[in-house]
């Protein structure tokens, strides 16, 4: 079972057909986000910019996911990290930690 999967199966995370999308130029215009307790943002390319896909779907914590996430204390897990950027790369987008 994959990751997002377990997570809805315990009732964490929304099912992964009630994902939302955000528009690309609200993911760039927004931020900064919040990833493992250190803020990131977003920069898009031109590539990024004209995508035919022009929005990015977003899983989303339950009220009592979101519960559990404000008392366990996350760190940064470098190869999903790595992973995350060289995905965006590919859609020409630079994650950027601040």
């Amino acid at each position: 079972m994959n990751d997002a999967l377990e997570l809805v199966s315990v009732g964490l995370c929304r099912g992964i057909g009630e994902d939302e999308h955000m528009r690309f130029d609200r993911l760039f215009s927004s931020g900064p986000y919040e990833l493992a307790g250190r803020n990131v943002a977003f920069k898009p390319g031109p590539k990024a910019l004209n995508n035919d896909r022009p929005s990015v779907g977003i899983i989303s914590l339950t009220n009592t996911g979101n519960e559990l996430r404000s008392v366990i204390s996350l760190e940064p897990l470098s190869a999903y990290e790595s992973k995350l950027v060289e995905v965006l790369k590919t859609a020409d987008i630079d994650l950027i930690f601040e």
